[in-house]
């Protein structure tokens, strides 16, 4: 692996573990974590509910 590419991915596994990511698929919007494919209905929902919001 380029080792450009092993510290952006390093940086990158460090970051998703400071922001308390744990599994695969993780979404995190406006500090609000979205875990796993059954809360991508929460995730959809939350989305459109704060369109236009800043």
């Amino acid at each position: 692996m380029d080792e450009v590419v092993a510290r952006q991915l390093d940086a990158s596994l460090e970051r998703a573990l400071d922001a308390g990511v744990f599994g695969v698929p993780t979404f995190i919007v406006s500090g609000e974590l979205f875990w796993g494919n059954d809360r991508l209905v929460l995730l959809r929902h939350y989305l459109l509910s704060h369109q236009g919001v800043v």
